[in-house]
């Protein structure tokens, strides 16, 4: 999911930084925080270890013999921050690794997991049954009760994805479905912000169509580019289509959720430095250029609009192996 950190004169580009965002990390902790408490488990495409932090801020991981979580990407620079940021929150004593691997192969025996989480990355997946397919491969087929109880936000960690001033806000009421508690299979937490006539609502995609114009009209003004390529889709499959090829792919349950959350330009341009994003907007482009560029055309398009914040929907995916 993530790339390696790379270093201009006065610009770095990597995920860390919109990964830290709070805004972000509440996206993340609003869909994990429905896990029950779990001693194996297994992040995909984990960038820089984001997802593992809020299990263990969440308090979901249990320690004792035999706990283990597991962290695979392709980028080793991005694992390198992962291992320190859970090293540095890992107080009860719980083995972590985190290598390279992608989620078309996760290197782990069948059945050896109760919990899988794959968070956004999915849209990266050239096709989504063999990527659920996999994961449904290392769930254990029994063995992990949840209750209602597991999942009830606790105020003792409400207050980590919250400002000192802020106070603190509920997270989504999420009900899940009464079938989901009634197996003992393992569980799949997915999300995408790329989901097919979803993901920009009150259509807002305008908004993001206007940063990469912008974004462009600097490059053809300061470096002389004169034709751009189209941008990658990342939009491939409909919330319909990642529900089905998760039935087809023999999951017993499956659940969904939709979460807005709201852009600031800070957030905005933190997304702008991911080196992923910047090459999907702006093709054929020097990365570093290409991420500054959008980074500075953000609050110019902001003020066009007279806008404080955008919002964009995630797609939140429950399943049961």
């Amino acid at each position: 999911m993530s790339t390696p950190q790379e270093r201009g004169a006065e610009f770095d580009i990597g995920y860390d930084d919109f990964a830290e965002q709070l805004f972000y990390r509440r996206v993340n902790a609003s869909l994990l925080r429905l896990a029950p408490n779990i001693d194996t488990a297994v992040d995909l495409a984990t960038g820089t270890g984001a997802a593992v932090k809020i299990l263990f801020e969440l308090e979901r991981i249990i320690p004792g013999k035999g706990s283990s979580i597991y962290g695979f990407d392709i980028d080793s620079v991005g694992l390198q921050v992962a291992r320190k940021k859970v090293n540095s929150i890992n107080t009860i004593g719980v083995n972590t690794l985190f290598a390279e691997g992608s989620f078309d192969q996760i290197a782990l025996p069948g059945s050896s997991q109760k919990f899988a989480s794959l968070l956004n990355g999915p849209h990266l997946a050239n096709e989504l049954l063999p990527m659920y397919k996999e994961m449904r491969r290392v769930l254990v087929d029994e063995g992990l009760e949840a209750t209602i109880d597991d999942i009830s936000p606790r105020d003792a960690f409400l207050s980590k994805f919250h400002l000192p001033n802020e106070g603190l806000v509920p997270f989504p009421d999420f009900q899940l479905e009464e079938s989901f508690f009634d197996s003992e299979s393992g569980i799949a937490f997915l999300n995408s912000a790329y989901v097919k006539n979803k993901a920009y609502p009150e259509g807002t995609g305008v908004v993001w169509k206007d940063i990469i114009l912008a974004a462009r009209k600097k490059l053809r003004r300061e470096l002389g580019v004169l034709k751009f390529e189209r941008p990658v889709d990342r939009f491939k499959y409909t919330q319909e289509e990642y529900v089905e090829h998760a039935k087809t792919a023999g999951f017993s349950f499956v659940q969904t959720f939709d979460y807005t959350a709201e852009m600031d330009v800070q957030a905005m341009q933190a997304i702008c430095k991911y080196a992923e994003f910047a090459k999907g907007a702006l093709p054929g482009i020097p990365v570093l250029q290409a991420a500054k560029s959008l980074y500075d055309a953000v609050p110019e398009v902001y003020e066009k609009y007279g806008i404080e914040s955008v919002p964009r929907t995630w797609m939140f995916l429950v399943l049961r192996k």
